[in-house]
This record gives C-alpha cells, sequence and structure tokens, in this order.
C-alpha cells in the first residue's frame, strides 16, 4: 500500500489544475487543462531538445517512444499501429484522404458529426465524386445497424463517425457497428476526440480499422497533439498523403525504385 502522502487525493489533484480556484471549467470538450506537473515535464523536455538538439541527451525522443507505447496501452492497440498526428483532424484526414476514391463511391456518417469530419467529406464529395449519406445518430445498436443497412449500397466503402457525438453526446454502438461493416466488407473510421481520456476504449473490442484522436481535450495534453490508429492489415488500404525521410524501408535513387 502507498504511503499516505504519495496518494492522489482530490484536493492534490485540485491543486495541480490552479484554474480551478477562479472558474469552474467544463470546456474539457474543447481545450483540457494541463496539470501543472505535466506542463513543467513538458516545457523541461521540449527545452532541453530545443537547446541543444542533436548534441542533446535524447530525452524527446525516448518521451515520444514511451508517449506511443502508453497511447497504444491505453486504446489496446500494438504500438506500430499509432502515429502521432496534431490533432483529430489530422487523423481523419490521413484516412479519408489515403482512399483512391472512384467517382460515385460512397460513405455513411451521421448528422451529428463535427466539422473535422464533414468538411473533408464535403472537399472529397466536390473533388472525388463521392457521395455522402447521413443516418441519425441512436446509442442503441439494433436502430442503428437498422438504418445503416437501410442506407447500404453496393457502392458504400467507407463507415465514418464519431464514437462520441459533439452536438448531443450520443456513444454509439461502435462495436456493433464495426461487426456490421466488416460482414458488409466495409472499412469503418471513428473520431475519438470525444471519447480518449472521458471513458476507457478498447479498439480491439470494438473492431475497427481506423481511429483518430487528440491530446488536448480529456487526455489534459498539450495543444497540437493527437494520434492516429490503423489497423495493422488495413493500413495497405491508404495511399500516404505525405511521404519524407524515414517513410520509405526501401529508396534506391540510383534506379528509381522504392
Amino acid at each position: 500500500m502507498q504511503p499516505a502522502e504519495k496518494l492522489l487525493t482530490e484536493p492534490k489533484i485540485r491543486e495541480a489544475f490552479p484554474v480551478l480556484k477562479d472558474v469552474t471549467y467544463l470546456n474539457v470538450g474543447t481545450y483540457g487543462v494541463m496539470p501543472e506537473p505535466a506542463i513543467a515535464k513538458f516545457q523541461a523536455v521540449q527545452a532541453e531538445f530545443e537547446r541543444a538538439r542533436v548534441a542533446s541527451n535524447h530525452l524527446f525522443g525516448r518521451k515520444a517512444d514511451e508517449t506511443r507505447k502508453r497511447i497504444a496501452a491505453m486504446i489496446n492497440a500494438d504500438t506500430e499501429e499509432i502515429a502521432f498526428t496534431r490533432n483529430a483532424t489530422d487523423g481523419i484526414n490521413l484516412a479519408l484522404a489515403g482512399f483512391a476514391w472512384q467517382p460515385g463511391d460512397e460513405v455513411i456518417t451521421t448528422d451529428e458529426e463535427h466539422e473535422a469530419m464533414n468538411h473533408p467529406l464535403l472537399y472529397l464529395q466536390r473533388i472525388k465524386g463521392i457521395q455522402v449519406k447521413r443516418v441519425a445518430v441512436s446509442s442503441q445498436p439494433d436502430v442503428m445497424i437498422e438504418r445503416l443497412q437501410r442506407t447500404l449500397t453496393h457502392r458504400t466503402r467507407l463507415v465514418a463517425m464519431s464514437l462520441i457525438t459533439c452536438e448531443t453526446g450520443t456513444r454509439l454502438p461502435a462495436q456493433a457497428i464495426s461487426s456490421w461493416a466488416s460482414e458488409a466488407k466495409l472499412l469503418t473510421l471513428f473520431d475519438g476526440a470525444q471519447a480518449s481520456g472521458a471513458f476507457p476504449v478498447n479498439i480491439k473490442s470494438i473492431g475497427c480499422d481506423f481511429y483518430a484522436s487528440n491530446g488536448h481535450k480529456w487526455l489534459c495534453g498539450p495543444k497540437g497533439t493527437g494520434f492516429f490508429y490503423g489497423k495493422r492489415e488495413k493500413l495497405e488500404a491508404l495511399i500516404p498523403a505525405h511521404v519524407g525521410a524515414g517513410s520509405l524501408e526501401k529508396a534506391d535513387i540510383t534506379d528509381g525504385t522504392a
């Protein structure tokens, strides 16, 4: 048993968030507040790297690797299935921009999506000629599956929606949706912006193919941080939108092979 002074009591937790002395902070769905110990560690690691760069003790890199492992463990994924992004919007775009869309291809989403999902879909509708179909949300698996089944056609390729909607806070039956989509030979993408840190997320149990989330909301991390999960066996379905140093396993500029 831990000594009493080591236990996280409510007063100790509140001490880490001094803003609570002035306000009752409820807008975690937009920005979570970083606790003081996390701010101190984050700034120290960043400062060490910025001051010394390649002459540093590589604490920044070690912390990045450690964080990737912790994120993977948090959502029950493999470390190699996690990529860092700036936010959930980045992750959503990694998936949506990574498909070889054909005119007339269809995506099923909901009528309670954030702009981070709606705007990329509308953009793809304009430039790629895809069709975006929206269904009303429900927390009831039977209701959602019936609505999805009625919307399904032979041109449907992807189901893309929030795990928890930002409009009403409806928690969608993600496991049932993923199972239905898999049987229908569809890929699944979930926006976890309002989920990660708010309640336990088990990606393996959900069974989705892609998941995008961020660090600056319910995880109370720094702004400009997020992560993307791609199921290992489904990553080949994506065409990378950004390719740079370290992206290719093999690259030979003499004969042009990659």
